[in-house]
């Protein structure tokens, strides 16, 4: 557990950092002013939920159906309200619980 949480906050940092890079100063104005910490939060615990935990239980945690499209909504959802944020946190969290399904895979 502890070296998933060691892995996800570097992975969290270099998705920002490749999306900062590239042209003029309107490309960086963008890729700064659409940075949303609560997202950022939302994805890592997500992502370090789905790719640690069996679906099974995930399920049960969050009292939803036992299927990957229902626990990735449970799961951004709740990670979203626990960082404060809105409807792009809840997506995000949703993405970092898929991400997390394919890393626990591989």
């Amino acid at each position: 557990m502890r070296a998933l949480l060691l892995i996800a906050a570097p992975l969290g940092a270099a998705a920002f950092l490749a999306g900062c890079g590239g042209g003029g100063t309107e490309s960086t104005t963008t890729a700064t002013s659409a940075f949303d910490p609560a997202a950022n939060v939302a994805y890592e615990r997500a992502y370090t939920d789905c790719a640690s935990v069996q679906l099974v239980d995930l399920a049960h945690r969050y009292h939803v159906k036992r299927n990957r499209d229902a626990v990735a909504t449970a799961v951004g959802k709740y990670w979203a309200e626990q960082s404060r944020g809105g409807a792009p946190a809840v997506e995000a969290g949703k993405q970092g619980c898929y991400d997390g399904y394919k890393a626990a895979q591989g």
